[in-house]
């Protein structure tokens, strides 16, 4: 799914199921989050998000069994942080972990700064693959 398509299917559930997000509680957001992500993303499993002023934190399990799904993540990942930072300003950069589907354990970590996304033009294809490759550029391997 695109980028655009999963922010747009996202601001349409927030708009339809959430209500009073305040400045500090933020389990709304990271539940319709972790709900979205899993349904619109085939390599993404039991995904958890936490959101705070200093960090958002985004952790999933990956069935990717080639660079096009794991690029696919990545990318609706980065449109769900792209959500996140539009509906709520005031969050940190993002940390994302994939985990091994089988035990959970850490595969890899990267991180995307909240600069990156917060003005980035949906519609510009270009734009986005940078922000993808940014984001790619910072991966840490366990």
């Amino acid at each position: 799914m695109e980028i655009k398509n999963l922010v747009s299917a996202m601001l349409m559930v927030a708009l339809l199921t959430t209500t009073g997000i305040g400045s500090t509680d933020y389990t709304p957001l990271e539940n319709m989050i972790e709900n979205g992500l899993e349904d619109e993303l085939v390599d993404v499993y039991t995904p958890s998000v936490s959101i705070s002023e200093q960090e958002v934190r985004i952790e999933y399990k990956s069935r990717a069994h080639s660079e096009d799904d794991i690029t696919e993540g990545i990318s609706g990942i980065i449109g769900a942080y792209m959500y996140i930072v539009q509906t709520c300003p005031e969050v940190g950069d993002m940390v994302l972990i994939i985990k091994n589907p089988n035990d959970g354990s850490k595969v890899a970590k990267l991180t995307c700064e909240k600069d990156w996304v917060q003005y980035l033009d949906t519609e510009n294809e270009d734009d986005i693959a940078d922000v993808i490759v940014k984001v790619v550029e910072t991966a840490t391997f366990y």
